[in-house]
């Protein structure tokens, strides 16, 4: 999938806030999502806020909520 082609946003009060790709690792770095991104996934996070997603291929397996 090709990332740099979309612009991932949510709305933030009157406007929109974008999400940016996530490349640091920080103490959530062993989170279930992190070996996802082994498999072609990419985590974004809110230029605004704390929020995030997990964009993942298709075909991908998400595991088991614990």
């Amino acid at each position: 999938m090709d990332y740099d082609t979309f612009r991932i946003v949510h709305p933030h009060g009157d406007g929109w806030a974008e999400f940016r790709s996530v490349e640091h690792h920080d103490s959530t770095a062993h989170d279930e999502e992190r070996s996802w991104i082994k498999r072609g996934a990419r985590i974004f996070k809110c230029s605004v806020c704390d929020d995030q997603i997990v964009v993942i291929p298709a075909g991908v397996e998400l595991p088991e909520k614990r």
